[in-house]
């Protein structure tokens, strides 16, 4: 699936969560409001695509990273 290759995508939590939610709602309307094959189902897919702008924004850990308490400070 991957021939080898790996990517890590490193995406906020309320982005991911409101991409999800974004992609779910534009499903749902467009199939009238009711999954067609299981109602019930809760599933989201999350495609490469879907979270391209996030690949390897390992800088993102850095915008957030602050020492703990009593942690030394260099």
């Amino acid at each position: 699936m991957t021939d080898g290759r790996r990517d890590f995508y490193v995406v906020p939590g309320d982005d991911l969560r409101a991409g999800v939610r974004e992609r779910h709602d534009e499903f749902m309307a467009s199939v009238g409001g009711v999954r067609p094959r299981n109602p019930n189902s809760r599933h989201a897919a999350i495609y490469p695509a879907n979270v391209e702008a996030w690949r390897n924004r390992w800088s993102l850990f850095e915008d957030v990273a602050q020492p703990a308490t009593g942690d030394a400070v260099s």
